[in-house]
């Protein structure tokens, strides 16, 4: 690749950002990691050239956002920012002004990763433009709260307007609750009170979920869809494997056109099966777990925006490719969780792991360190999980009544 633009990036415990460092170091493009703890698997990556250490940026916001100004007075238009956190992409459009002298990004308008994080900014956007999402309130008071829950149809949704609300995430231990009648209101009425106005109320829909994540300007550069087939407790998907909806794509491709968006999307729709149709329930304006199938099923997009920069092409060169179809990404904690919950059975988790196109999240012998203390830990769980149900005599393979 021509130029000498690098990325800069932060060490998040997250799947995708490892995903992120590998995608792009596999590139051949240099990455600085700022971080604030070592050790992580995204610190002992090979594809991490240089590391720099800076406040944690969850405690000391203005510290960090200072270090990050240091780096880039010295080292002016060095790096472009990648960042998998909705956090720090907030605390980038926050700064954005003061950022832009010394960064590149892989995105043009901060207003609309802003629109994308808000998630009332982001519902009441798509309302104006009759685009089809699940009903949604907000909560202008507690007496509006409880008006609500005594007139709503359960099973009803809750969840913050932003994904880093910390008091949400104490009170409930989950960035999701699904309240299923008013009875368990009443449970959780305290804890909702303390929260009422950072949060939103969906109706519950019933249907498979399907995301399209790619890397959009003026139309996907390149993209693959897919289906979730499983998500853990937190509501993080855990496995998923590629599809092939024209449909969706044009859709997905319609949205992005009408808020003028462009840079990394997945957008995430639910089928609701009552209607037939795609709601749409979120815009993510960042790499996503999803990034490592895409790498896959089609090829790396994450480092198009610096390749667009360094050849000066800002145009959609309309460049072919195929999305492979049945291509599955998984997590392995996540499903050995789903064995605990009885949502699989052993049996078909390792079915999942050991087939052909099935690939790790996190385990990738090209980049064997972070691997190796991945797997050991997963082993470790595994068989830590394994002899807690031999001794009760419980554990039956193959069996969903675990």
């Amino acid at each position: 690749m021509n130029g000498n633009i690098e990325v800069l990036t932060f060490d998040t415990e997250s799947a995708t950002q490892l995903s992120l460092i590998r995608n792009i170091g596999e590139k051949g493009i240099n990455i600085t990691l700022c971080f604030f703890r070592k050790w992580s698997l995204n610190y002992l990556s090979k594809y991490v050239i240089s590391k720099i250490r800076v406040p944690n940026w969850n405690d000391y916001e203005e510290d960090f956002i200072d270090v990050l100004i240091s780096i880039g007075k010295e080292n002016p238009n060095k790096y472009m920012i990648f960042s998998c956190s909705d956090y720090i992409n907030s605390l980038i459009v926050k700064y954005y002004h003061e950022l832009e002298k010394y960064f590149y990004f892989p995105f043009s308008n901060p207003l609309n990763i802003e629109l994308l994080i808000n998630k009332e900014l982001f519902y009441k956007k798509m309302s104006e433009l009759d685009i089809k999402i699940p009903k949604t309130s907000f909560i202008s008071s507690v007496e509006h709260l409880e008006e609500l829950f005594c007139t709503s149809n359960y099973p009803v949704i809750v969840k913050p307007k932003t994904i880093f609300n910390n008091m949400f995430f104490e009170l409930f231990h989950t960035k999701v609750i699904k309240i299923h009648s008013l009875k368990e209101y009443y449970e959780h009425k305290p804890s909702l009170i303390q929260v009422y106005d950072s949060i939103l109320v969906q109706e519950y829909i019933e249907g498979p979920v399907f995301s399209i994540y790619g890397y959009y300007k003026n139309g996907f550069l390149a993209y693959c869809t897919f289906k979730r087939d499983y998500s853990d407790l937190f509501g993080t998907s855990v496995l998923g494997h590629s599809i092939d909806s024209e449909e969706l794509k044009l859709y997905a491709e319609q949205i992005l056109s009408q808020i003028q968006y462009d840079g990394f999307a997945e957008l995430e729709f639910i089928y609701d099966t009552q209607d037939h149709s795609y709601k749409l329930l979120e815009i993510n304006s960042r790499p996503t777990q999803w990034c490592r199938l895409l790498k896959y099923a089609a090829k790396t997009v994450e480092s198009i925006p610096l390749e667009m920069i360094n050849s000066g092409n800002y145009l959609n060169t309309g460049e072919s490719f195929e999305v492979k179809k049945d291509i599955s990404i998984y997590y392995e904690g996540g499903l050995l969780e789903l064995v605990k919950n009885k949502n699989l059975t052993f049996k078909e988790m390792i079915r999942h792991i050991s087939r052909k196109n099935s690939f790790s999240m996190y385990y990738d012998k090209k980049d064997l360190v972070p691997s190796l203390k991945y797997r050991l830990h997963f082993i470790k769980s595994l068989i830590k999980w394994f002899v807690s149900y031999n001794k009760q005599g419980v554990f039956k393979y193959g069996s969903r009544n675990l």
